[in-house]
Order: C-alpha cells, then sequence, then structure tokens
C-alpha cells in the first residue's frame, strides 16, 4: 500500500483516537486553570519576581487556552459529524426528493447545496483543521514565549524593572512579534540580496538559528502550507483571533488574582455600583476559619472576624521582600546564627535569652502593628508553619483584653529596602470585632 493511501486509511479510522484524546485533554486544560493559579501563590511570596516570570505566567496561560479551544472545537465537530453519519449511515439514498411537499422546487434547491457525503467531507476537514490549529498555535505560542522572554532577559541587562512598570510595554512587544511570526514583515527582511550572496547568506544563517532557539522549526513548516494554500487574511485572522481570544481570557483569569497590568470581566453581572473604589470592605482569608487547602493566606490572618479571646493571634506570612531588611537589622544588632563557645548552661541560657531579644528588634523593625492607630510595641515573635495551608511565616499575640466590645481595625505595615532608601508601607488591614467582656 503507498504512504498517500495508508494515510488516508488512517484519517478514516483516527476519529476515534481523536475524541479520546480531545475529551481528556480538554478536562485537563479546563482543570488546569487551578493548578496554575496554586502554584502562583505557592510562589510568588518566596521568590524575587520579574518581568520575565510573570510573562511566563501569562504565557502558560494563553498557551493552555489555546489548547483548549482547539481541542473543544475538535470535540464538537466531531459529534456534529458523528450526528451526521449517524443519518446517512441509516439512510445511505440521501434525501427521498419523490417525498417532498414541493418535490420540483425543493429539488432545485437541494441541488445547489452540498450533499450528504460533500457535507461530512466538509466536517471531516474542518475536524482535522482544528485539531492541527490547537496544536501548532500551542507551539506558537510557545515560540512566541522562548523570543518575548529572551527580549525581556536582554533589555533586563541593560535597565532595571522600571523598563516594564507599564504592562503596555509587554503588550506592545507581544503583538509586534505575533506579526514577525506571521511573516507579515518577511518582505522587507528579503528585500536585499539573494540567498547566495553575502548580506543573504548571513540572513540565513541568523533565521536559522533564531528558528532553533526558538522552536519555529517545530511548526514554520506546516504554517507555511496553510498560508499558502489558503487566503493569507483568512490565515491572520484566524491566528490573530484564535490567540487574542486565549490571551484575553488569560489576562481575565489571571486579574482575578493578580491585578497588575490585568482585567476582570463579570460576564452576566450588569451591577455598577457595588466595587467602588475607597468602598470598605472585609478580605475573607484575613480571617483562619475562611483558610482550607487551596486557599492560603497569602499576606496573612488572625483568629477569626469576631474575637473573644484577651488576645489576637497575628500570622504573617513571610515574603522574600523582608529579606533585605532583615539582613540588615541582623547584622545590625548583631544577631547570631549559632552557639558561640561558651562554658556552663547557664551561660548558653543567658546568651540565648540576649539573642532572641536582638531577634523580637528585628522583627519588630520590620513589623509595625497598629489596632485603632494605636502602635502595638515590644511584640514577640516566633516562627511558624500554618497548620491548614502549610505558609511559612511569623506569629505574635497581642493582648487586647483592654478593648471596647466595638469594631477595630488592625493595620500591619512592612518596611523595606528599595534601591537605596528604606520605605514602609501597608501590608495588610483586618478589620475585627472585639467580644472579650
Amino acid at each position: 500500500m503507498k504512504l498517500r493511501e495508508r494515510i488516508t486509511s488512517f484519517q478514516k479510522d483516527s476519529w476515534q483516537l481523536e475524541v479520546f484524546i480531545s475529551g481528556g485533554i480538554v478536562y485537563w486544560l479546563y482543570s488546569l486553570t487551578d493548578s496554575l493559579r496554586d502554584f502562583f501563590f505557592d510562589f510568588y511570596p518566596i521568590t524575587y519576581t520579574s518581568s520575565n516570570q510573570i510573562v511566563f505566567l501569562f504565557g502558560l496561560y494563553t498557551i493552555t487556552r489555546a489548547l483548549l479551544f482547539g481541542f473543544a472545537a475538535n470535540l464538537l465537530l466531531r459529534a456534529i459529524w458523528l450526528a451526521y453519519l449517524g443519518v446517512n449511515y441509516w439512510y445511505p439514498n440521501d434525501v427521498n426528493k419523490e417525498r417532498l411537499p414541493n418535490a420540483l422546487q425543493e429539488s432545485k434547491r437541494l441541488n445547489t447545496g452540498k450533499s450528504a457525503p460533500e457535507r461530512l467531507l466538509a466536517i471531516e476537514r474542518w475536524c482535522n483543521l482544528s485539531f492541527s490549529f490547537a496544536v501548532i498555535f500551542a507551539l506558537f505560542g510557545t515560540s512566541l514565549l522562548l523570543v518575548l522572554s529572551g527580549i525581556i532577559w536582554v533589555i533586563l541587562q541593560f535597565t532595571g524593572e522600571s523598563f516594564f512598570e507599564s504592562s503596555w510595554v509587554t503588550y506592545t512587544m507581544v503583538i509586534g512579534l505575533i506579526f514577525i511570526q506571521l511573516g507579515i514583515f518577511d518582505g522587507l527582511i528579503y528585500t536585499k540580496g539573494n540567498n547566495s550572496s553575502r548580506w543573504g547568506r548571513f540572513r540565513e544563517r541568523i533565521l536559522g538559528v533564531l528558528d532553533i532557539l526558538s522552536l519555529s522549526f517545530l511548526f514554520k513548516r506546516e504554517f507555511l502550507v496553510l498560508k499558502t494554500n489558503t487566503k493569507r487574511w483568512f490565515v491572520y485572522g484566524i491566528t490573530a483571533l484564535y490567540l487574542g481570544l486565549a490571551l484575553i481570557i488569560s489576562i481575565n483569569q489571571i486579574g482575578a488574582y493578580y491585578p497588575f497590568g490585568t482585567f476582570n470581566i463579570t460576564f452576566f453581572d450588569d451591577r455598577t455600583q457595588y466595587d467602588k473604589n475607597l468602598a470598605p470592605d472585609m478580605n475573607s482569608l484575613r480571617y483562619e476559619p475562611a483558610l482550607v487547602n487551596g486557599r492560603p493566606a497569602f499576606y496573612g490572618c488572625i483568629q477569626s472576624e469576631i474575637v473573644s479571646d484577651d488576645y489576637i493571634k497575628l500570622f504573617v506570612v513571610y515574603w522574600v521582600s523582608f529579606n533585605r531588611y532583615l539582613e540588615d537589622r541582623f547584622e545590625h544588632y548583631g544577631y547570631q546564627e549559632s552557639y558561640p563557645d561558651l562554658k556552663g548552661a547557664a551561660a548558653y541560657d543567658q546568651f540565648r535569652q540576649e539573642n532572641d531579644s536582638l531577634y523580637q528588634r528585628a522583627l519588630n523593625d520590620l513589623f509595625t502593628i497598629r489596632i485603632d492607630q494605636q502602635i502595638q510595641d515590644s511584640l514577640h515573635w516566633k516562627n511558624y508553619v500554618h497548620p491548614k495551608t502549610a505558609e511559612e511565616g511569623y506569629i505574635t499575640f497581642i493582648p487586647i483584653d483592654r478593648l471596647a466590645n466595638k469594631e477595630h481595625l488592625l493595620k500591619v505595615e512592612t518596611t523595606y529596602i528599595s534601591g537605596d532608601s528604606t520605605r514602609t508601607g501597608l501590608w495588610m488591614k483586618i478589620p475585627f470585632w472585639s467580644q472579650n467582656q
């Protein structure tokens, strides 16, 4: 059997495999959103996050959405194909025109359209293309992500993160790279010099290296097949629509928990007077009962909204951004990380107490705690792993036995080093109701 015949034979029998693969991948991709969000919550506080890391988060979302659209479309089209196939299997002679109410006119109208086999072949074609589009656009997005990451890395060697302070800088770069990857500017690249000229040979070497580094070699030929066998506006349009929709949905989903450079669109909600700037609010994650596996405190929490204890149990998640200031404070106070050579248990106890007091001074410099604007000083902090979320941080207990039974506001401020200066900013605010009398 010739290769073309074998391929044709395989295509006829491959729909079962397509349905199986598409169904499994659609389910996995749909549930992957939660995994990416959890990954973000786990690693954002504990590692220095650069523009490149955020771009990778956006890129992973976009690639998974692009795959989800393609495989979901494949499943839907294959379901329609099977429905048509079932009807035509039992009635292979197509429409019985003799039994039509207006046989002559209806026959003429039906003859102008596609026959049942032609409709099946058309849907079969789009089934195959939807499957192909999903994979090719995912590879296209991966290539785009690698190139963008490389460009950002190069820019960061000469400038700081402030260059990417506006998210539109990154979005503009993405749009420009999409145009380049689509080949819209190929006419400018190939205007000078043929392949045998010095410039042509240099250009081919550079393009060959870029194809390898960006993984373009994985999909470039197939993409050219699409572009050269269909109308270019169709290829450009469906690529822009496909990746644009995937990017917009990704930005919207990330915007639910990462507000910088994102947005959050809520469908079927016409309320306009709820989410007002400066409106008082409460974050349920600031209270321990709301914390479960998969819902971390992220910043910190207290024991509940209504506090009937004589103290506030305050837990603050340890972020990597605390490092520079804590290092400075530990060095300033002379905090020791290991025991010196001492004689006798009494000497070790005295050293431990003195060293612990230095540790507390450093932590109290890092955190400024206020209740109703009253500073709570000389707090005693301990390292603590939250039993529900497994987040690492610090815990302290603030006496409130003298507070009136009413609403109060707890504010946590942190001091940090930015460049060569030291600054203090609001870390979190937690309203609570005292009921201790």
